[in-house]
């Protein structure tokens, strides 16, 4: 998380438990996009390309 742009130290929360809490929603928020972007291959697969990799990779 610290090379992707998501700085804590710049969020300026000091309390622990809303730190926790914070840190909750954003894992929380992550595994749903996983799992919707697991549903979305499974109902439409993408094509593979002639070397035999998908155009873009979205694995978590």
């Amino acid at each position: 998380m610290k090379s992707s742009g998501f700085h804590l130290e710049d969020s300026h929360v000091t309390d622990t438990g809303r730190m926790t809490t914070l840190f909750g929603v954003v894992v929380l928020a992550f595994v749903w996009c996983c799992l919707t972007g697991e549903q979305e291959e499974d109902r439409e697969p993408t094509e593979k390309l002639a070397h035999g990799y998908p155009p873009k990779n979205f694995e978590c």
